[in-house]
Formats: structure tokens, C-alpha cells, sequence
């Protein structure tokens, strides 16, 4: 694997944990493809010109799904 968004993908269909917050566990599936989502998400809203993805939030799990989506 070369990139970032081959490592995420990866883990598509592991069921282990993922992601690990003090409220909530996420697997490595359900971490793809929410990230997934967000991707989609970021593409459909795209507009012209060069295309970047930014993320300024805390360190919560929503910060760990854009990131992922941005990687993919």
C-alpha cells in the first residue's frame, strides 16, 4: 500500500475496534465507511477550482471520519 486512502480502505470489513472514544466504539468497517459518507459527501459539494478539504475541530470522532474521508 502507497497511500493513506489504500490503508483506509483496507480496513474495510474489520470488525475490530477502530476508533475508540470515551462514549462510543467504532470498527474499522463502520470508520471506512463513515468516512466514506463524508467523502461522497465533499465531492458532491465540490465546487470548480482546486480541491481542498480542511478540518478544524476538536479531537472527537467526527474530526477522525473527515480526515479519512479527505484521505480517500
Amino acid at each position: 500500500m502507497e497511500t493513506i486512502a489504500e490503508m483506509v480502505v483496507a480496513r474495510a470489513g474489520d470488525g475490530r475496534p477502530g476508533l475508540v472514544t470515551d462514549g462510543a466504539e467504532f470498527t474499522w468497517s463502520e470508520v471506512v465507511a463513515a468516512s466514506g459518507a463524508r467523502a461522497a459527501l465533499a465531492t458532491e459539494r465540490r465546487a470548480p477550482g482546486a480541491f481542498h478539504v480542511a478540518t478544524l475541530l476538536d479531537n472527537v470522532p467526527e474530526h477522525v471520519l473527515w480526515l479519512g474521508a479527505a484521505a480517500q
